[in-house]
């Protein structure tokens, strides 16, 4: 009996790990403070829908937590370039990891859209570049590597086999191509902040909250 308390008060332990939200900024009405969560809709990423239709379960978090460096150097890399493994907050069934990816599939040139991925490597997609960068308000930003400094972040309007509209991430760094492309989509300019998320994991709102 005492072996099993012990069990169960370390996967609590591991449960109420800190990790991240993400979090857009700027866009629209519908993006601004949105916080992206999964979508069963094949092929999209994950995406920020308009309120009340944003259910309150199911929003993604970055588990465990990446170390961050406190110093607010404007544009100094927050974390090492790698990998980053995502789980959804109050899942059914349990939390399943994977991670958080980009991918090329649509074959536009410089446009790599957000996803996620249960594999470590994966056709067309990247993962070990994530990175974040602090901004004048001292913000943690979500990044991939991008040596050039080109590339930013937009939200793509896409519908979902349920009916409504989401915003979907995409990493673009803008040259004739895509943004001939663009002309064409419904899209608006966000960032990505990381938020800081404690409590358990299998929540039922962001900020691990019960």
């Amino acid at each position: 009996m005492k072996f099993l308390s012990l069990l169960a008060a370390a996967a609590l332990a591991s449960a109420q790990t800190s990790g991240y939200f993400m979090r857009l900024i700027g866009g629209n009405a519908v993006t601004n403070n949105a916080f992206l969560h999964r979508n069963w809709t094949a092929n999209i990423s994950p995406i920020a829908v308009p309120a009340p239709l944003s259910p309150s379960d199911h929003y993604y978090r970055i588990q465990p937590s990446p170390a961050l460096d406190s110093a607010s150097q404007l544009g100094a890399p927050l974390l090492a370039n790698g990998k980053l493994t995502v789980v959804p907050t109050q899942p059914h069934p349990g939390p399943l990891a994977s991670y958080l990816s980009l991918s090329r599939n649509e074959n536009i040139a410089d446009m790599l859209r957000m996803t996620t991925s249960v594999y470590p490597a994966s056709n067309n997609m990247v993962f070990d570049g994530w990175t974040a960068v602090r901004d004048a308000q001292g913000r943690a930003l979500l990044r991939y590597s991008d040596p050039a400094s080109q590339s930013r972040w937009i939200a793509v309007k896409t519908n979902t086999t349920q009916g409504y509209e989401g915003w979907a991430p995409w990493w673009v760094a803008p040259n004739a191509e895509n943004m001939a492309v663009l002309e064409e989509w419904d899209w608006v300019l966000v960032d990505i902040e990381l938020v800081p998320a404690t409590g358990l994991v299998n929540s039922s709102a962001p900020f691990g909250t019960n």
